[in-house]
């Protein structure tokens, strides 16, 4: 009988133990140790002040979500999108607990934008698999992740990039098509890309081909397309976004260009055509009048380039 009151007493002094612990973790986490931790929202000027097709200005729409640094569990975020200024900055104050080690994910998108953000389980989805209307500035969106967040007392800059590549297409014989009194639509084909990203460890996943649907060029609406270290510009007959790994290296993918008009229709077939997160890959060359000839030109969204020649 004595065995079984200790026993029973040292279950329940466990159980205390227990509850007392919990107790500790609750208050550590939801009592005084609470702060105000403030955030400068910016996407980098040099990616906005472009005179330049796809500035950057529509992502006007911004998420974050908050993770244990160390589980990686979800803890809260915002359901109402903040709207970002002009500028495209934004301060944002988040009650945080001191000493505790957060991942804080920033995503930024403009309205309508395709894109599915699954906050618990830390996934931006393509939702419409990259068939949605081609030549689509509102595809743009910008994206960061800090790792193991702890609260300071000064506010934390936050500066968001790109998690896509740009593939485009650039024409410098595009005023031919126009003096024939003729208007163009165009779309693309890219064999193999992915489709979501983890936003946690910045890595993608999934294999889907994209296929959009025509719309009408950019070049319509006078969009140029400047390169460095090249003297012509090029009119914009095609622009799509698509997700990339965060690696260095270049990927490689199959991309079709198909050019509508006058119930006719151009096809360039490219095949290895290399892109890179942040970076945009610049198809240019002639495709509408003669023999079509083009160089790929692949260069970070600020500085330096990339060319491969066909």
């Amino acid at each position: 009988m004595k065995r079984l009151f200790m026993c029973i007493f040292a279950v329940a002094g466990m159980i205390a133990a227990a509850s007392c612990n919990k107790t500790v973790v609750e208050d550590q986490l939801h009592d005084g140790d609470e702060v105000s931790a403030v955030f400068s929202i910016d996407v980098p000027d040099e990616i906005i002040t472009k005179a330049e097709y796809s500035d950057g200005t529509k992502a006007t729409e911004l998420y974050y979500a908050v993770y244990d640094g160390t589980t990686g569990k979800f803890l809260f975020a915002n359901d109402q999108a903040l709207q970002m200024e002009p500028d495209l900055t934004k301060e944002v104050n988040l009650k945080l607990v001191k000493n505790f080690a957060y991942d804080i994910v920033f995503w930024a998108q403009a309205p309508g934008a395709p894109y599915g953000f699954d906050k618990e389980n830390a996934t931006i989805t393509v939702l419409d698999k990259y068939t949605n209307f081609a030549n689509d500035d509102l595809r743009d969106a910008f994206y960061q992740v800090l790792d193991d967040y702890k609260v300071v007392e000064t506010p934390t800059t936050v500066e968001l990039y790109r998690p896509f590549a740009q593939i485009n297409f650039g024409a410098n014989d595009y005023t031919d098509v126009v003096n024939l009194g003729l208007s163009m639509t165009s779309k693309v084909q890219i064999a193999g890309i992915p489709d979501v990203l983890n936003v946690l460890d910045r890595t993608v996943s999934g294999s889907v081909d994209a296929d959009f649907t025509p719309s009408p060029v950019p070049a319509a609406s006078g969009e140029l397309l400047s390169v460095n270290g090249d003297t012509q510009t090029y009119s914009y007959v095609s622009m799509n976004y698509i997700l990339a790994p965060q690696n260095d290296g270049n990927q490689l993918a199959n991309v079709t260009g198909t050019f509508y008009y006058n119930n006719d229709n151009i096809v360039i077939s490219v095949p290895n055509v290399p892109f890179r997160r942040n970076y945009r890959t610049n198809i240019i060359g002639r495709f509408f009048s003669g023999d079509v000839q083009f160089n790929v030109v692949i260069k970070p969204m600020h500085d330096g380039e990339y060319i491969k020649n066909y």
